[in-house]
């Protein structure tokens, strides 16, 4: 586990909350001349509503500075409203309440380092699918979104940035965390559209190679739709998604570009699509599944690895990548599914030099299967995939997939007149983060600090 120092980073965020409570609140557009004047202390911004309020401010000062709402959800902001945080560092923005509103952005680290968001309402928020209602960019690094509340986004709710400037690269080592993400609709019954409101996305564009080293993890992701697959969409390398829950969705989990992403210890509870992998020398480790469609899959791809992308959204080839450990409890579908959308003129590669190692599998449906082809994708060709030290537990109809490696050692059956299924807490040693639906609503709200 965590401990607190890492958790809340370099910056304690609560420290404005213990300093003396009798300083004047500033209305909120003369925040910036207070931040001219400030080194080390805490803003206090008088409650009221705010619309359409374009925000910028920088922090060049000594020492830690916190922009607090006087009294928690009193700020709120409306509109097309828009806080920027530029060309800064060792700030906190905590207590406001964004209010539906209807930019691009509602808050924007740009440039800025060491920056904590924590603590906001965000209900409503956003202008199009691919809003991002909190973006990070320009180069802004070891940033802490953190203990907010995303209510119904209309938008990508958390977003760091790829390729829009050139210091899109330096948008390293920046931690989302102990966020509740809920009730996202899906984009068709919002815009009329089948793609965005991704409740994380980790990078834009076509560039596998970019390194950003975000941290995803203590998040609870519930009744989030979207565009029914993602509710993260990673499009960078070196990330590390872990210790998440994500609760009755019709989306899942997708490493849709980059190399090197590690997904580890989530927990996956009715979440339809699971978790979904293209890309090289990814790690899916230790997740617990249960219920859903589709517990991991592997879909076929248009580029191969280190293949110059030809089209404008390419799909890289699934390649060298780890996947033990995993539970997978009660899919409908299936438990591992290789080749999916395979069209031999579109979607010709199938996954590769896969290892599937030391997963266990538990079916209670009879039209359930373990390990399988999609139907429309050729049949399992060794090259794909190695297996060692998986189990498949079921009934006397126990239906295995069609991919077999003839080798007990690889997959072993074990027939039970009733599958007794391990809890989260046997796997874990622990429970995992539960639903936050009572911490939700229209007024006010933040979610717990849920560190388990």
């Amino acid at each position: 586990m965590n401990t607190s120092q890492e958790r809340r980073g370099r910056i304690n965020p609560q420290a404005a909350a213990e300093l003396p409570g009798d300083a004047q609140p500033v209305a909120i557009d003369r925040v910036q001349d207070a931040l001219d004047q400030a080194a080390g202390e805490t803003i206090w911004v008088a409650s009221g509503t705010y619309a359409d309020r374009q925000l910028v401010w920088t922090y060049k000062g000594e020492g830690p500075v916190a922009i607090r709402a006087r009294e928690e959800g009193g700020v709120r902001l409306t509109g097309t409203s828009l806080v920027t945080i530029r060309g800064s560092r060792h700030v906190v923005l905590s207590g406001f309440w964004f209010d539906a509103v209807t930019s691009d952005n509602s808050v924007v680290l740009d440039g800025s380092s060491d920056v904590h968001v924590t603590e906001n309402y965000f209900y409503r928020n956003g202008r199009t699918p691919t809003s991002k209602i909190v973006g990070i960019r320009n180069g802004s690094a070891r940033n802490e979104i953190h203990h907010n509340t995303f209510d119904q986004s209309y938008g990508q709710s958390v977003a760091t940035y790829n390729g829009h400037t050139p210091d899109d690269v330096n948008n390293t080592d920046n931690r989302i965390y102990a966020n509740l993400f809920y009730n996202i609709p899906t984009v068709k019954s919002v815009y009329n559209k089948t793609n965005g409101m991704e409740a994380v996305q980790l990078g834009q564009g076509r560039d596998v190679h970019v390194v950003h080293r975000t941290q995803v993890y203590e998040n609870v992701f519930e009744h989030v739709a979207g565009d029914l697959d993602e509710i993260i969409s990673v499009k960078t390398s070196g990330n590390a998604i872990y210790r998440n829950s994500f609760l009755n969705s019709p989306s899942g989990l997708t490493i849709r570009l980059g190399a090197g992403n590690t997904i580890r210890d989530n927990y996956f509870e009715n979440a339809e699509k699971g978790i979904r992998s293209y890309g090289y020398d990814q790690t899916i480790a230790r997740n617990y599944l249960a219920g859903g469609r589709i517990g991991i899959q592997f879909p076929a791809a248009d580029t191969k690895t280190g293949e110059k992308e030809q089209v404008a959204a390419p799909y890289y080839q699934s390649d060298r990548s780890l996947i033990t450990d995993n539970i997978i409890v009660r899919p409908s579908e299936a438990a591992f599914v290789f080749g999916r959308n395979y069209k031999s003129d579109q979607w010709p590669l199938l996954p590769t030099a896969l290892r599937i190692e030391n997963n266990d599998v538990y079916l209670s449906s009879v039209r359930a299967k373990d390990f399988t082809m999609h139907e429309q994708a050729p049949a399992f060709d060794p090259s794909m995939a190695t297996f060692k030290g998986n189990r498949t537990f079921g009934t006397d109809r126990l239906n295995r997939g069609s991919v077999t490696a003839g080798d007990p050692a690889a997959i072993a059956f074990t027939i039970t007149a009733e599958p007794v299924f391990p809890s989260p807490s046997d796997f874990w040693g622990e429970e995992p983060l539960g639903s936050r639906d009572s911490r939700t609503g229209t007024a006010w709200k933040q979610p717990e600090p849920v560190i388990r």
